[in-house]
């Protein structure tokens, strides 16, 4: 490795540590790892001048690994884990050579002079934090303070107030070498001459071009099987978009004629491409299907397809039936929350297997133009909601002025005045309404003719409420009509607005989220106001020894809930369950 120019090793570590950033396929992580070993083990690297450094940093990536462990996300913490040791690996080769040697192959890289120094002495820097910090140590222990027999508290107290010093000190070398390179004239003239020019080998143009033509087919294999695993067709998702037509909608990493294959027929897809050449999202109606009937489907190009899944028709014919109501799912920290929650789903799931579909509140992602955010969310509702169908309504944390992408990322009906955002569903004789309660907000106040949106929703409220004849009404929105704390003007517009036209034509339950606890109300006017939440994400609505507003008839904040609700043509039972399946409430409503 000796033998190396400069421009070779920094090739490979570029090529090296690329691809390691690149996949997140643990078997291919691991192969790469076992090439970065070879690969010092055939240049002669030894470690023994490393052996402190390189303790710290296999002490830290095992720290992170068990963390990662810790948060129920075990995979993770392998994949970073071998990830940075990979990383930390190729980073040795650099130290094979000297920072004269990287200067100049900087240089000779067509890099300007003023940026190659500027890049030698950043790595300069750290040893003289180092130094620094090793000096201050000393000066501390000549005064009589010995560490060892220090306790734990004073010694971390003793080394924040050690940080300022070491800090200022080694800025103060920084900047005295900056004023000696000013006064010889460092940047007096465009070019610099040196005494030294390296010169290429055969064998380092033979490591140059192999070493990124081997990262780009070790990428390139990488990215082939994420398709072959079912990049074709992952995070596929059912709803209901009219009566007798099911949509299925599902993610994939380029844009195909997408089809959802079913009983021997095929259905064409729309794509909506969300990020350029990485993340598009397509939908395919199927119509005509019969009621009862329980059909199998599977989606792909028309050759790759996916595993084949199963779903089976409801409709709005009068038999009983049961649904699940979930809650906020916003996250504190994306991966393991979205993993908890997928858990959370798949056994509330496994306890109500006859359960037809799912409403949500709204709140499904953190924020609503992040991409990462809807794919987490997409995978971990897949082994449920590709199976019965998922309906949500706009949360506030999917929307900026409007919810575009929410309605791009997701299939609903456009029988509403505001396609997507409020429409209406009948299912199994109860009449669904979903309503943007995000309209209220004032992002979307700043938007030309928001008067007129407003009064086009409401009228369209009423004619749709009284033109219903199901058994039962159920409203479902984000924010609530009656919150556990008045903390936003929105509450009141909500009530201003739609409680007189819900309460003349007599809405059975409204269904809302927000402020991420369980909350029932007393009946209100004949109407009983449901707040779920299924998340991890705490609340801070509730304060401790707050009293609670006097139409609060329950309440749970202890974890995450949902709702299982029987519907029949005499009685709406609902019953709410917190984790590991306790049952934390139940009422139920007769006409």
């Amino acid at each position: 490795m000796n033998g190396l120019d400069p421009r070779t090793k920094m090739m490979m570590i570029a090529a090296i540590s690329g691809a390691a950033m690149l996949t997140d396929q643990l078997l291919f992580l691991a192969g790469l790892f076992l090439f970065t070993v070879i690969v010092m083990v055939i240049g002669r690297i030894s470690l023994e001048r490393q052996k402190k450094q390189l303790a710290g940093a296999v002490g830290m990536v095992v720290f992170l690994f068990i963390l990662q462990a810790i948060f129920g996300q075990p995979y993770l913490g392998m994949v970073l884990a071998i990830r940075l040791m990979i990383v930390i690996l190729s980073a040795v080769i650099l130290l094979t050579g000297q920072s004269r040697d990287y200067l100049l192959a900087l240089v000779q890289m067509k890099l300007p002079y003023e940026l190659s120094y500027m890049v030698i002495l950043a790595f300069h820097f750290f040893p003289l934090l180092q130094e620094e910090a090793r000096d201050v140590l000393y000066s501390v222990q000549l005064r009589g303070t010995e560490l060892k027999k220090t306790s734990i508290k004073n010694r971390l107290v003793l080394y924040g107030k050690m940080c300022i010093p070491i800090l200022t000190g080694a800025l103060e070398r920084a900047k005295d070498t900056s004023i000696a390179m000013e006064a010889r004239g460092f940047r007096a003239y465009k070019e610099r001459t040196y005494m030294r020019k390296l010169k290429l080998k055969k064998k380092d143009v033979a490591i140059i071009i192999l070493m990124p033509v081997l990262a780009a087919g070790f990428l390139i294999l990488s990215s082939c099987t994420q398709r072959i695993d079912g990049q074709l067709g992952q995070q596929v998702i059912l709803s209901m978009t009219g009566e007798s037509t099911m949509t299925v909608s599902w993610t994939a990493d380029r844009e195909y004629d997408g089809v959802v294959r079913y009983e021997g027929e095929e259905a064409e897809a729309q794509v909506a491409e969300i990020r350029e050449n990485e993340y598009y999202r397509y939908r395919a109606e199927l119509t005509d299907l019969e009621t009862g009937e329980t059909y199998r489907y599977c989606v792909g190009d028309g050759e790759e397809m996916s595993e084949e899944s199963e779903f089976t028709v409801g409709g709005s014919h009068k038999e009983d039936f049961s649904f699940l109501y979930i809650g906020d799912i916003q996250y504190e920290i994306r991966d393991r929350d979205f993993a908890a929650w997928g858990e959370f789903m798949k056994e509330a799931y496994e306890e109500n297997d006859d359960a037809e579909l799912g409403i949500f509140a709204g709140d499904m992602v953190e924020k609503n133009s992040d991409v990462k955010d809807w794919a987490a969310f997409f995978e971990n509702a897949e082994p449920v909601f590709s199976r019965i169908p998922m309906m949500t309504t706009v949360g506030n944390h999917e929307t900026s002025i409007d919810p575009a992408l929410y309605i791009d990322m997701l299939a609903l009906p456009e029988n509403g005045v505001l396609p997507e955002e409020v429409y209406s569903f009948d299912y199994g004789g109860c009449h669904f309404v979903s309503l943007n309660s995000c309209l209220f907000m004032n992002e979307r106040k700043s938007q030309e003719g928001y008067e007129e949106t407003v009064q086009a929703v409401n009228r369209w409220l009423e004619e749709d409420l009284a033109a219903s004849d199901g058994d039962w009404t159920i409203v479902y929105m984000h924010h609530p009509m009656y919150p556990l704390a008045e903390d936003d003007e929105i509450y009141g517009q909500l009530r201003e607005n739609w409680e007189e036209i819900l309460t003349e034509n007599e809405v059975d339950l409204v269904l809302c989220g927000h402020q991420h606890v369980y909350m029932r109300t007393e009946p209100i006017d004949g109407i009983t106001y449901i707040m779920a939440n299924s998340g991890e994400k705490q609340s801070y609505y509730l304060d401790e020894g707050a009293a609670l507003p006097e139409y609060v008839a329950s309440v749970y904040e202890d974890g995450s809930n949902y709702l299982r609700i029987d519907v029949d043509a005499g009685e709406l039972k609902v019953t709410a369950y917190g984790e590991g399946g306790q049952q934390i409430d139940s009422c139920e409503l007769r006409k």
